[in-house]
């Protein structure tokens, strides 16, 4: 058998990470997304809820005031200035 390339290297990098992903136990594989839970969150259990995924990264700043640069504006006249 020929010695393993690039392209062979790859296919097994990807075959072990997809042996060790959680996500398959919490969602189905019909949701779309679903094999990028693991790389970029994680898996805890919440008290009378279950396991819930959280993500590895928060976003400090989500509201109102970070719509302003996508050129949206709000209703009844209110500026963010």
């Amino acid at each position: 058998m020929p010695d393993a390339d690039d392209f062979d290297n790859w296919c097994d990098e990807r075959d072990l990470h997809e042996d060790h992903v959680v996500a398959p136990r919490y969602v189905s594989d019909d949701v779309i997304g679903y094999e990028d839970l693991d790389d970029n969150g994680g898996w805890r259990p919440v008290p009378d809820y279950g396991t819930v995924w959280f993500p590895h990264v928060t976003i400090v700043r989500l509201g109102p005031l970070s719509l302003r640069p996508l050129g949206l504006h709000l209703p009844l006249g209110l500026d963010l200035g």
